[in-house]
């Protein structure tokens, strides 16, 4: 069972959240508005939270940057914005998955549930430790922290496992579906989530200072990680 941190002004969506995550084991925490929010994250310590956009005293956004500073809890963004944008802006908040309203509860807690999962990756990421180099730059998988020079840049943690299974082929094309499902148990219809996680880990290494182009599209194929040059 998991503690759920449930964001949204809406009672009667709040409460229909906490009766379903319920249904499948889950306890869940709702917060109506930031305030809350703040304060169920300090004293509930939820294992994932779900968090809409529109909120009475902030927006979701804002809280999830707010969450994301000090802590690694998966956050899915719940909203009724489905502009690319808005996906963009909750992945630069720190969010890791984003879903639109009206929204399926079965695949919400599908999704959830894959999220939850990540801690239980096995095979691809064995093989990398706590630290790690990519183009000159350290990882720290501890913290999910890329370190270039004095510069310090933060990865979610979905970036982090992406680039764990990057690393743990290192040179070698993995396919988009085998991403997919080692970050979300997903092997059809998550190429496009795929595709903006690894534009902003593409990003982050970019700005950390990595080296050169670290991280290759293989048409047709899905990514690799380019090993460093000598």
């Amino acid at each position: 069972m998991a503690r759920i941190l449930v964001v949204d002004d809406d009672r009667d969506l709040g409460e229909l959240l906490r009766f379903a995550l319920s249904r499948v084991g889950h306890d869940a925490v709702v917060a109506y508005n930031v305030a809350q929010a703040v304060v169920a994250t300090r004293d509930e310590e939820p294992d994932a939270a779900i968090i809409d956009v529109n909120l009475p005293d902030g927006n979701g956004f804002d809280l999830a940057r707010r969450i994301r500073a000090d802590s690694l809890l998966p956050i899915i963004m719940l909203t009724t914005r489905g502009s690319d944008e808005d996906q963009i802006a909750g992945f630069d908040a720190g969010a890791d998955d984003y879903v639109g309203k009206p929204f399926n509860m079965t695949l919400l807690i599908k999704r959830l549930n894959a999220l939850l999962r990540r801690s239980e990756l096995v095979g691809e990421v064995t093989a990398v430790g706590a630290m790690a180099d990519v183009a000159g730059i350290k990882v720290n998988f501890d913290n999910n922290e890329l370190f270039g020079g004095k510069r310090r840049t933060h990865l979610t943690p979905t970036e982090a496992r992406l680039l764990r299974v990057l690393l743990s082929n290192r040179g070698r094309p993995v396919p988009t579906d085998l991403l997919a499902d080692r970050l979300w148990g997903a092997r059809q219809g998550s190429g496009t989530l795929v595709k903006s996680h690894m534009y902003h880990l593409r990003r982050k290494l970019s700005s950390a200072g990595a080296h050169g182009e670290t991280i290759e599209t293989v048409p047709g194929v899905g990514y690799r990680l380019v090993p460093q040059q000598d």
